[in-house]
C-alpha cells in the first residue's frame, strides 16, 4: 500500500564561516526507506509473463525532501555549479536527528498540544514505533543529500542519528510547527 506523499519545507539552514558544515532544519514528517515493491504481470492461459515492473513507494517522498534540500542551500547563497558542498575525496560525518510528532494520548485531554499538557509518565519518553531508525537514515542519505552535501555515499564514513519526540522550547526557537515532525541534517567534514 502507498503511502500519502508528505511535502519537505526547509525551515532553517546553517552553515560555517568556511562552508565546509551545514545543517538544514526541515517541517515534515521522517519517512522510513522501504523496499522496492516488484510486479509481474501475466497474459494468457499459459502463464507467459509479460511484464515486470519495480515501484519505489518512497521515491516521490525522497524527490520531494531533495528539491527542499537543494532550495535550502541554494537560499545560503550556493549556486548548483558549487554542490555537492563535498567532493570524492572528502570523508564526512552526518549526524541526522529525526523528531517525531507525538501520539494524542500522550497528552492530557482537553487541553492544546503543547509541551505543558503531555502527561508525566510520557515526559520522557522515547518514540518506540513501526518507523525504524536505520530506515530513515537510508531514505536521508539514499538520495536527498547525494549530490548535494556530498557526491557519492561511500564518503559518509561516520553517521550518528537519533529518534526523539518533538522538543517545544527547540522548534518554538526556530519557529516550527509542533505536532508535524521534522528532520534536521548535519554535514561535517572530517579532512
Amino acid at each position: 500500500m502507498a503511502q500519502p506523499p508528505i511535502y519537505y519545507r526547509f525551515q532553517t539552514t546553517y552553515v560555517s564561516e568556511d562552508w565546509s558544515t551545514v545543517t538544514i532544519l526541515f517541517d515534515g514528517a521522517p519517512c522510513p526507506w522501504r523496499c522496492p515493491e516488484f510486479a509481474v504481470n501475466y497474459r494468457g492461459r499459459g502463464g507467459r509473463r509479460q511484464q515486470v515492473s519495480v515501484f519505489n513507494p518512497v521515491n516521490l517522498n525522497q524527490m520531494r525532501m531533495r528539491q527542499a534540500n537543494r532550495l535550502a542551500l541554494i537560499r545560503t547563497g550556493l549556486t548548483d555549479s558549487e554542490l555537492p558542498l563535498h567532493e570524492n575525496n572528502r570523508a564526512v560525518r552526518m549526524e541526522l536527528t529525526f523528531f517525531m510528532p507525538r501520539p494524542s494520548h500522550h497528552f492530557v485531554p482537553g487541553f492544546p498540544q503543547c509541551l505543558a499538557s503531555v502527561k508525566p509518565e510520557f515526559r520522557h519518553a522515547y518514540p518506540v514505533d513501526d518507523r525504524n531508525l536505520d530506515n530513515l537514515i537510508k531514505f536521508v542519505l539514499d538520495s536527498p543529500c547525494r549530490g548535494l552535501l556530498f557526491k557519492h555515499d561511500r564518503q559518509v564514513v561516520s553517521i550518528v542519528g537519533r529518534k526523539v519526540y518533538e522538543i517545544f522550547n527547540q522548534m518554538n526557537n526556530h519557529h516550527l510547527e509542533f505536532g508535524v515532525g521534522h528532520v534536521e541534517i548535519t554535514c561535517v567534514p572530517l579532512n
